[in-house]
């Protein structure tokens, strides 16, 4: 198992010994001129909470076995064993821009209730994501 699968099981852990905690608290616990019980929205953050991080550590342990040791695991690694192609990232793309407009709008709409804005801004979500996918999948005179 690899440090960050145990890094996020030991955070799983302690989420859960939080959240118990908590409501425990809240529930047992309160002050004069208040009504005692659980208070649900702290409740519902830490088991999100609890639920994110388990949710890492299981892909994390699964990965691991599919995967070679990392140089991060190796006690005796040096930095340069970590060295080389990490993979490819480009360099300029205008598409993650026109993505974060795109999601924008659909907030708006959502934020504003405007159906015409929710539904522009996933047309144009649904085109950026085309053409991110394909822009290195088609002919540069093509786009």
């Amino acid at each position: 198992m690899t440090s960050g699968a145990k890094l996020f099981y030991g955070l799983a852990v302690f989420f859960l010994v939080m959240d118990v905690v908590y409501i425990l608290g809240t529930k047992y616990l309160a002050e004069t001129n208040r009504v005692m019980g659980t208070e649900w929205a702290g409740v519902t953050g830490l088991t999100l909470a609890l639920l994110l991080s388990l949710m890492l550590a299981v892909y994390l342990h699964i990965t691991d076995n599919k995967t070679d040791i990392g140089p991060s695991d190796w006690e005796m690694a040096e930095i340069e064993d970590g060295a080389g192609v990490l993979g490819f990232f480009s360099a300029g793309s205008i598409w993650p821009f026109q993505l974060t407009i795109a999601v924008m709008l659909v907030a708006y709409g959502l934020a504003f209730a405007h159906l015409w804005l929710i539904v522009a801004g996933a047309i144009f979500l649904v085109w950026g994501s085309v053409m991110m996918n394909l822009q290195y999948g088609v002919a540069r005179d093509d786009h």
